[in-house]
């Protein structure tokens, strides 16, 4: 269990031959492209056209998400794990899938969770309210819930200070991180979550490296994500299942590579 175990597992598989060569190759063609636009094309690129040395993520997009379609995910007689679909289409010919976008709906206590799944027949017309939720419930979850906001909390202000500092030796300009604020923003956020049936919001180290990696500068970037992962999710749902999980995996792991020091991690 844990990250070291996934590791010693895949290390395990890899030694007794299980693993998929096929998934390799594809992944170091994936880090190459990124590679190429990062580290190759970015820096010969003038200010005016800065913007295209951006482009790696979605040109690997482009790129795989055809390849998987046609093939199914069966790439040089092995099988490459898709993302797959995130919700289950009513009408897959159709061109808007708004079953895909969160419901508003009050979050279900300890209770309701217990009465659905011993009466999920019988009691399929249940109302969930506020007035459900029980002192046994509220006791259930509050030590849980303290735990994860305390651990969502400081993930969150260790990638902030994280990429403040790295972005302030890039510009030369002082970035302050405000924890009071950082704060205030995580609870807004989990409280508009909760009403749609979410996980808990903390900032992610991975999707805060490949926005910083884009260039991003205030919140309007994560506004516009957030409003183009909408549209995903309304249009392009049988689209995007197909693709390769490999591929995500390679945009994160080039988005990182600045963010990783190997001096302090010596020294600490």
């Amino acid at each position: 269990d844990g990250f070291q175990g996934k590791v010693c597992n895949v290390i395990h598989e890899l030694v007794n031959g299980k693993g998929s060569w096929q998934t390799m190759v594809l992944g170091l063609f994936c880090i190459l492209i990124l590679y190429l636009f990062k580290y190759q094309l970015r820096p010969r690129l003038s200010k005016k056209w800065s913007l295209l040395g951006n482009l790696g993520p979605i040109t690997v997009m482009f790129i795989m998400i055809p390849w998987m379609a046609m093939t199914g995910g069966q790439v040089f007689g092995g099988e490459i794990k898709l993302v797959g679909s995130v919700c289950k289409l009513k009408n897959p010919d159709s061109l808007f899938h708004p079953e895909c976008l969160p419901k508003l709906r009050w979050p279900l206590s300890v209770t309701d969770l217990n009465i659905t799944t011993n009466n999920s027949t019988s009691n399929s017309n249940h109302i969930y309210s506020i007035f459900s939720f029980t002192a046994t419930s509220f006791s259930q979850l509050l030590g849980k819930a303290i735990a994860v906001a305390m651990i969502g909390y400081m993930e969150s202000m260790t990638i902030a200070k994280t990429v403040a500092r790295t972005r302030s030796q890039e510009t030369g300009v002082p970035i302050k991180i405000n924890p009071s604020k950082e704060l205030v923003a995580l609870g807004v956020c989990n409280l508009v979550c909760s009403q749609m049936s979410g996980y808990p919001v903390t900032g992610s180290f991975s999707r805060t490296a490949v926005n910083a990696d884009s260039g991003a500068q205030t919140q309007f970037a994560a506004m516009f994500a957030a409003m183009l992962v909408g549209i995903a999710l309304l249009t392009l749902t049988p689209i995007l299942k197909y693709i390769p999980k490999l591929a995500l995996a390679a945009i994160v792991l080039i988005a990182i590579l600045k963010l990783i020091k190997i001096r302090e991690a010596l020294f600490l």
